[in-house]
């Protein structure tokens, strides 16, 4: 599922309370890639990969 088309999309029509929730949309989407990277490095370092 590709989630950032439709905000691409739709990003240029919004106004007001839809504009914000589309940033906000964004940076949970930054928020939780971050965290998944912290974790993965996390357990690649404990040598659970090999």
């Amino acid at each position: 599922v590709n989630m950032t088309q439709p905000i691409v999309i739709g990003f240029p029509e919004a106004t007001g309370a839809e504009h914000y929730a589309y940033f906000m949309l964004g940076f949970l989407l930054l928020v939780i890639s971050f965290i998944f990277i912290c974790i993965s490095r996390y357990l690649a370092s404990r040598s659970v990969y090999q």
